[in-house]
């Protein structure tokens, strides 16, 4: 896993910008949620380094209350800054000093939020449904998102994997829910491969409307994924 916590107390457009873009310019995406809502994006940056005046653009123009980076690739004397927001963080390095994971957890009373991030095939990064069920062993609301590497069909994804299909089965063998978003969330730089959705939220105990959209505005291959919460139980 390889992501970040960022913490303050949309509409699509299918054609991808080009590298002389202006970013978030499109405000429609607000008329979807109300100020008493609570604004989650996911992000896998590939590399935060340079991209720090795109997240400030990102938080601003979307209301965004709660940041998740995943690949931040951050060496440990690295700082994240963002104004009016707290950073979270926890690294694990490699022998060579290379940062190849980390995870982030932001707590809270009544609902708890995680990011996370599967290596992708041909890895030997195995997907362990027993770490999923050890965040959702009590009845605390509580929301995972990321990029697991593991399509289906069921949540968008154009093909299913062995992961997808591991995951399709203990969320409805353990009653959690997978959502991912109506357009692909992964726009892959080399034309062999095909955008598709990879970056899904898992949600346990949730009472609360939630919907998961796609911001197209970014020239990145990972497309950052806003998450709205409503506020009042459903």
């Amino acid at each position: 896993m390889n992501a970040g916590t960022v913490d303050r107390s949309t509409a699509r457009n299918t054609d991808r910008p080009g590298p002389n873009y202006s970013v978030f310019t499109d405000t429609t995406s607000r008329l979807r949620y109300t100020p008493a809502d609570l604004r989650v994006v996911y992000w896998n940056a590939g590399g935060i380094s340079g991209k720090t005046q795109y997240l400030r653009t990102l938080v601003q123009s979307q209301d965004i209350h709660i940041v998740f980076l995943g690949e931040t690739k951050l060496r440990p004397r690295q700082e994240l800054r963002l104004p009016n927001f707290f950073v979270y963080r926890r690294n694990e390095v490699s022998p060579r000093g290379i940062t190849f994971r980390d995870t982030a957890v932001l707590p809270g009373r009544e609902l708890r939020l995680f990011a996370a991030y599967r290596l992708s095939p041909p890895s030997r990064s195995r997907f362990c449904s027993s770490d999923i069920l050890t965040i959702f062993d009590d009845c605390i609301p509580t929301i995972v998102t990321g990029d697991l590497n593991a399509n289906h069909i069921a949540w968008g994804s154009r093909v299913i994997s062995p992961a997808g299909r591991q995951l399709l089965q203990d969320s409805e063998q353990h009653g959690y829910e997978v959502i991912g978003s109506d357009t692909p969330s992964h726009i892959p730089t080399d034309p062999r491969f095909r955008a598709d959705v990879l970056d899904v939220v898992l949600c346990h105990q949730l009472s609360y409307s939630i919907h998961v959209e796609v911001l197209h505005d970014m020239d990145t291959q990972h497309l950052p994924i806003p998450i709205t919460l409503g506020t009042t139980a459903i």
